[in-house]
């Protein structure tokens, strides 16, 4: 058998041991379209993530339908580096600047993870405008100075940890903050690359970073 698969009991006990507190939320078993819908990408996607070793799998029954554990996915969420951008086709794709945005409202359709949505905007510009990193910050609870680092692509190494909206900015580097509803949400980290052939207009990123904000205030108020 191809890909990467471990055989699941089903007599073997699922239900969260409580003594474990919640470490075993990241045990708990989620099918295809819910792992596809937490990264952000075509459920084909993470078939092809299982087949290439990836993402491993477990075969819950008979009929041999795929389960994911959670831990396993969310790992993902901020893997950037090393992830593929999902070329599924899009209307509009001529258009990079219409793609990314279909890309956008396509891949957030009831998404209720932050870093999903965030996931769909750093590979959508990747794959459609060339951006050669792009990381983006969330804030968290009532501190909103700094700012988490929730996913990124293109980075050898991992970007900061954590960044400030007034933040010394590299070659190339551009910092758009994110705001949504009257208050910050966070901030949208990418890197131009000048020679590029394709200028990559800073009127366009800014409405990615509205978008973004919004999509990402609308994810955390349907996961309350």
């Amino acid at each position: 058998m191809h890909g990467t698969y471990q055989k699941f009991h089903p007599s073997e006990p699922t239900v969260p041991n409580t003594s474990r507190d919640r470490a075993a939320d990241g045990d708990t078993l989620i099918g295809v379209a819910h792992a596809a819908a937490l990264l952000g990408v075509h459920p084909n996607t993470i078939r092809s993530w299982t087949e290439a070793g990836r993402l491993r799998a477990y075969r819950i029954n008979a009929r041999g339908d795929r389960r994911y554990r959670r831990g396993d996915v969310e790992r993902l969420l901020v893997e950037g580096a090393s992830a593929e951008p999902d070329r599924q086709p899009l209307a509009d794709a001529h258009d990079p600047q219409l793609a990314v945005l279909a890309r956008l409202t396509q891949g957030t359709i009831g998404i209720t993870s932050a870093t999903a949505v965030c996931r769909v905007v750093v590979e959508a510009l990747g794959a459609y405008l060339g951006i050669s990193r792009a990381a983006i910050y969330l804030a968290r609870g009532d501190e909103q100075s700094d700012l988490a680092l929730e996913t990124h692509a293109g980075y050898r190494t991992a970007p900061p940890p954590t960044v400030t909206l007034s933040a010394p900015l590299g070659p190339g580097e551009r910092l758009l903050p994110l705001r949504a509803a009257g208050s910050n949400v966070g901030a949208l980290l990418v890197t131009v690359d000048p020679t590029d052939s394709r200028p990559v207009d800073h009127t366009f990123l800014e409405a990615v970073a509205a978008s973004l904000a919004a999509h990402v205030r609308n994810a955390r108020i349907l996961a309350r």
